[in-house]
């Protein structure tokens, strides 16, 4: 990230950055069957015989994203901190390959009636690949996330206590595939007819029990992202609805330059 912050009598904070992310997913998928027959079956019942199958899938993502936050903090008092920020989309182009493989073993337990390419010990080996497919260059993923709102609060209480409080929305109707090598592909309506803006809550405090002693707390809520008549459908990958986070830490200051925190 690269980041510019201005400060005005000590009393408004203004700060932007402009974000550069990158992709990097990869995975494999294997399925393999083994055939162990309990007894063999004689060729003259079954002349060829499977012995394993197996199958390979490999898909990698790489891409880069940009996007741009900006934030102003104001201080009116020492002891009231307000704060708002707007965080833009990440506009992301990505790369995709894929390949899959299939490979398997057969035995010819007979005569060979079709006259296959047998080895030396009865068995056929046969192997296909799809090669590598590849969206890049021109005919790359190109999407865009949501945008996010971003209010906060926080007081500070005879020097030893602090409380904060959040709010966060985001716009996840407004995902936005862009471009994609599927020209007539478009999600625009789906997205906007599936999703809707979601709301994030924290709060929190912090205090100094003791000079050398702080305990902290916390609560976060998220909303659900799916509209009410698709939370309950199912989806090839699961979906949040809403989500409850309890947080607490413990801090202890041993001096100025030394301290330990456990949360």
């Amino acid at each position: 990230a690269m980041t510019m912050g201005m400060n005005f009598i000590d009393k408004v904070y203004f700060g932007i950055s402009l974000g550069l992310q990158t992709l990097d997913y990869r995975r494999e998928m294997f399925y393999g069957e083994n055939y162990n027959y309990t007894e063999r079956p004689s060729g003259d019942v079954m002349p060829y015989q499977l012995d394993y199958m197996n199958y390979m899938q490999s898909t990698e993502y790489s891409g880069t994203g940009v996007n741009v936050k900006v934030g102003v903090t104001a201080r009116p008092v020492d002891w009231l901190r307000v704060g708002v920020a707007y965080h833009s989309p990440t506009f992301y182009s990505v790369d995709l390959f894929y390949k899959a493989e299939m490979w398997s073993s057969t035995l010819s337990a007979g005569n060979n009636p079709d006259g296959y390419d047998v080895g030396p010990k009865g068995y056929m080996y046969d192997r296909a690949s799809t090669g590598v497919w590849e969206d890049s260059g021109p005919y790359s993923w190109e999407f865009r996330t949501p945008s996010r709102l971003l209010v906060g609060s926080a007081v500070t209480i005879a020097r030893r206590v602090i409380v904060s409080a959040d709010y966060e929305r985001s716009w996840y109707q407004t995902l936005h595939l862009m471009s994609s090598p599927i020209q007539s592909l478009n999600y625009g309506a789906t997205m906007d007819k599936v999703f809707k803006g979601s709301d994030t809550v924290r709060v929190g405090a912090e205090g100094f029990v003791l000079p050398y002693l702080a305990l902290r707390a916390g609560y976060i809520w998220s909303g659900n992202t799916l509209r009410d008549e698709f939370k309950d459908a199912t989806f090839t990958h699961p979906l949040t609805t809403s989500t409850s986070s309890i947080t607490a830490g413990v801090g202890l200051k041993f001096s100025e330059d030394f301290y330990l925190d456990l949360a």
